[in-house]
């Protein structure tokens, strides 16, 4: 007889990755240089110091990334006057330079109004890559498909995102049913989805919901509009997920294991794990099935099993070890001896890839 299992939000949370989000994208790689000016010879050099764009372009980013983590994506008010400061100090010092109009956009928080300076960090640099999500993101945001597919295209010929990624992300297209809603978390589970759907034509079907471009109201509005789900009245990423799932079923709605554990806690009794997603229901389902059909008939697991050096693969990888367990568990029950050995081998093996072997052995331990 099959087990019916209910797999909760709490379930091994240490293996869960709560990605970290830069909202501008993927991780942005910069060096900073200092520059020294006598402003024509006026002031001595050692009285006045001039700090490059480039140097200042790399304290917004990684004040930015340190301001946000894996449990809140709010930016405290303190944190956001250093971030206009350093804006303010760019316009004032290097008003021309890529590096300002690239961080002013950014700090506008992708707001369609500021466009015009991430159009004229292109127009300085259009073959700086990092540029190319934040093109794909206003092009969501303002509903423009061209738009979107372009600089998709450019984003994926670009060679910048690892195939551990981009395999990771197939599998989690895969691990959804036909018409599905699925939550994303940040970058890495975000635009590679995009560039699966828009240039490899695979499960355009599936309705991306990012949690920080669902923020942005008037996307909001029409993005909820156009999947026929209720006005909502929240304004943060967990009580907007929270509202759709409940105040919908027309169309199924899962949520990426990406996003923190303790952020759905709320909706745990009613989450099941189908693969590299959480499927939400009202109802009792046999998500073992699907996830035993999703593993051993629609995902991609060949370099699974292949040594990862990609820091990325490896912290997205960790997120395999649940199911893997789950499946061991399954396969064990129904005496299916070999299998279940190779799931729990691959799980420690992602594991330990991703830093997480001690906690994964400790719960393979305790359940025997």
């Amino acid at each position: 007889m099959k087990r019916l299992l209910i797999i909760l939000i709490i379930f091994l949370p240490a293996i869960i990755v709560g990605q970290e989000v830069d909202v501008s994208g993927p991780e942005k790689d910069t060096e900073s240089v200092a520059a020294k000016s006598n402003l024509s010879g006026l002031i001595d050099a050692e009285q006045f110091s001039v700090q490059s764009a480039d140097g200042l372009k790399k304290s917004y980013v990684d004040l930015k990334r340190k301001s946000i983590n894996k449990y809140s994506k709010e930016i405290s008010e303190e944190e956001q006057k250093q971030l206009n400061s350093i804006v303010n100090d760019l316009e004032s010092m290097h008003s021309e330079s890529y590096e300002y109009h690239y961080v002013a956009y950014l700090n506008s928080n992708q707001n369609p109004k500021a466009f015009h300076h991430l159009e004229k960090a292109y127009e300085i640099y259009p073959d700086n890559v990092e540029l190319y999500d934040d093109f794909v993101a206003h092009y969501e945001l303002t509903n423009n498909r061209q738009g979107k597919n372009q600089f998709c295209k450019k984003l994926a010929e670009s060679n910048t995102i690892a195939q551990g990624v981009m395999d990771y992300n197939y599998n989690v297209l895969m691990s959804l049913e036909p018409n599905a809603i699925l939550f994303t978390n940040g970058s890495d589970d975000t635009y590679p989805l995009w560039i699966w759907q828009e240039i490899h034509n695979k499960r355009t079907d599936v309705t991306i919901l990012n949690l920080d471009l669902i923020q942005n109201l008037e996307y909001q509005k029409e993005k909820l509009k156009s999947l026929n789900i209720y006005p909502i009245r929240s304004l943060e990423p967990v009580g907007i997920v929270k509202e759709v799932v409940e105040n919908n079923s027309n169309r199924p709605i899962n949520i990426a294991l990406t996003i923190n554990p303790k952020a759905m806690i709320d909706l745990k009794s009613k989450l099941y794990l189908t693969g590299l997603v959480l499927k939400y229901s009202e109802k009792a389902i046999d998500n073992l099935a699907m996830l035993k059909n999703n593993w051993e008939f629609s995902f991609n697991i060949e370099s699974l099993n292949q040594p990862v050096t990609n820091t990325k693969t490896k912290k997205l990888n960790n997120n395999y070890v649940l199911p893997l367990l789950v499946l061991s568990r399954y396969y064990s029950d129904s005496g299916k001896t070999t299998e279940a050995k190779g799931s729990e081998t691959l799980a420690l093996k992602l594991a330990a890839e991703g830093g997480k072997e001690i906690e994964v052995k400790k719960y393979i331990e305790g359940k025997k």
